[in-house]
């Protein structure tokens, strides 16, 4: 498992913890700020359509007044009586009645076309029974009323929408009835606006009055709005038909325009660039007026919104990164102080740097200080009272070892060397005699420590009197490296695995017994040097489970010994080809 310092953790987590909420909020909030002007926008854009369409409603209530006038100017209705009642020849009578009429219903309609603004262009009617396809049209500050007669009226489109117009209702028509006539002048663009006339008295269709608007009705309409750069205005007459556009990229076919209708706020694409279209219809006439916003407007706010709240929190990313830092820093120096102080314990100087704590900047963490120096203080304290006491054990155990090793393997040999004695042995007999001279010399020598090669020594002197004992059954080879005969180690560290060899590896049944111990030295792959020292034989295998019994007290001693004095050291049993017990001892050499 990949290990990181506490400072590393500490900027995992903030990084967990702010930058990454902040990046994934970020993207929530930009989706929520789209959104919501979105929202904001079709509530306003509803609101400017409703002013549109109500402005719309009462320019063109106010123009339906002019298809009121003969009902209370008698030229008008004199006028539209005479057209639908008698066929215009070009007789005398006929003809004197035409013009005599046709001037008072000028000076009137001159008088009313005056009297309102400049949208009003001109006004005119249809006869519906006499003069059939003729237009009697009075074009704005004209002095004449021009009579044009269209044979082909019948095959317009229009011409047959009028013929099944209700009373009351309004047929649009995107431009002018007059066009085909040579006398019109007309030079805007115009729209006209159609209704039933009835007669007054006999309630019967008399005729239908027309009225031309300027096209600049509509513009007039979209200046009543402050629209955004590159946002549009269209409208469309009841029938479909494009009436005006800010701009000739929003006019729609009727197709398109069936479409957008259904779904208020879709995105159409146009030249290349995105825009939300919401549409209203007027309700009095039936007029579509359509609001196009484009979609960098929305993401242009949106962002301005987004980036300032961004950097707001940026900011303040910033100034807690900042805290965190100097806390972190805090943080980093407190512990590092602590681990150093650790690491200078654990080599053996930690009570040399009792006072080099300093106070820490964090409360908690100048607490752990104390309350470690304490503890390593006690610590310190204990382990030199259970050094000392550990010690003195082992002192006890050793005299102890050495006062049970006398009276038990002097009886042993006295009795191998009193039959030496008696069979005429005299040369055997002399060199037992001086190694067990040179044994007691050994074990009474002052001193815990001794050398590897002293005690080997010590070990061959008590081989040899166990081979007089046993003569040709124990065999035995001691091989030490030159360089390690002088390593200090315990005394009696040896002896009593080699005793142990004697006591339970013998075999009961007459068959030898083979003892190696080995010493050299080894490396391993990190650099460091052990000593290894390996006693093997090949007689009764050992058990793992009668190695520790109480009745097997030296290989219990031997053990605790070799960690007082060498706490890196290793002890360990396995056997191996022709050894089937091979005690190994492995010191690591500083």
């Amino acid at each position: 498992m990949k290990k990181h310092s506490l400072k590393v953790s500490l900027y995992y987590v903030f990084i967990g913890s702010v930058f990454m909420p902040f990046i994934v909020i970020s993207l929530i909030i930009s989706y929520f700020f789209h959104n919501q002007l979105l929202d904001n926008y079709k509530v306003n854009n509803q609101i400017i359509l409703q002013t549109l369409s109500n402005y719309l409603d009462s320019s063109l209530q106010n123009s339906e007044r002019f298809f009121f006038l003969y009902l209370f100017d008698t030229n008008v209705s004199k006028f539209y009586r005479s057209v639908n009642k008698n066929e215009i020849n070009y007789s005398q009578e006929n003809l004197y009645k035409y013009v005599r009429d046709s001037v008072r219903y000028r000076s009137s309609l001159n008088n009313y076309l005056t009297m309102f603004n400049s949208h009003y262009k001109g006004i005119g009617f249809i006869p519906e029974h006499a003069n059939q396809y003729s237009c009697f049209y009075l074009q704005r500050y004209e002095s004449n009323v021009i009579w044009y007669q269209n044979d082909e009226m019948d095959k317009e489109e229009w011409y047959r929408g009028m013929i099944r117009l209700p009373l009351g209702k309004v047929l649009f028509l995107p431009e002018s009835i007059m066009k085909g006539c040579k006398e019109y002048q007309e030079t805007e663009n115009v729209f006209c606006m159609l209704r039933v006339t009835n007669h007054l008295e006999t309630a019967s269709r008399q005729g239908y009055t027309f009225l031309e608007l300027s096209d600049a009705i509509f513009s007039d309409l979209a200046k009543e709005v402050s629209l955004p750069g590159g946002a549009g205005l269209a409208i469309y007459f009841p029938d479909g038909t494009s009436a005006y556009a800010t701009d000739d990229k929003f006019m729609f076919d009727k197709d398109v325009l069936k479409d957008l209708m259904d779904v208020d706020g879709k995105r159409v694409k146009i030249n290349k660039g995105n825009y939300y279209v919401y549409s209203m219809k007027e309700e009095e006439y039936g007029f579509l007026i359509c609001y196009l916003l484009p979609q960098s407007i929305v993401w242009k706010q949106a962002n301005e919104t987004y980036l300032s709240i961004l950097l707001i929190w940026f900011c303040s990313i910033i100034i807690s990164f900042v805290i965190f830092a100097g806390l972190s820093k805090r943080i980093s120096i407190s512990t590092g102080q602590i681990m150093e102080y650790i690491k200078k314990y654990r080599l053996g100087d930690g009570k040399k740097e009792r006072n080099l704590l300093p106070e820490m900047p964090i409360e908690e963490f100048d607490n752990i200080s104390v309350a470690l120096t304490e503890m390593t203080d006690r610590i310190t304290n204990l382990i030199e009272h259970e050094y000392i006491w550990k010690i003195n054990q082992q002192m006890a155990e050793y005299k102890a070892m050495q006062a049970e090793i006398n009276p038990h393997f002097f009886n042993n040999v006295m009795n191998s060397l009193l039959a030496l004695n008696r069979i005429g042995e005299k040369e055997n007999l002399e060199r037992g005699i001086l190694n067990l001279s040179r044994m007691f010399r050994y074990t009474c020598e002052h001193g815990y420590e001794s050398t590897i090669e002293k005690e080997c020594h010590f070990i061959e002197s008590y081989l040899i009197l166990e081979k007089v004992r046993f003569e040709e059954r124990l065999n035995y080879e001691i091989r030490i490296e030159k360089q390690l005969k002088e390593l200090s180690i315990p005394k009696l560290l040896l002896q009593p695995i080699v005793e142990n060899i004697i006591r339970h590896g013998m075999p009961q049944d007459g068959r030898g017994i083979k003892i190696l111990l080995h010493v050299c030295e080894l490396g391993s792959r990190f650099g460091k040097r052990f000593i290894w020292i390996m006693i093997a034989n090949n007689g009764v295998p050992y058990k793992d489970k009668e190695l520790y019994l109480e009745g097997r007290v030296g290989i219990r001693n031997v053990k605790e010994r070799l960690m007082i004095s060498y706490p890196d050291s290793f002890f360990w049993y396995d056997r191996k080809g022709e050894f089937q017990t091979i005690c190994n001892i492995l010191i690591c050499k500083e």
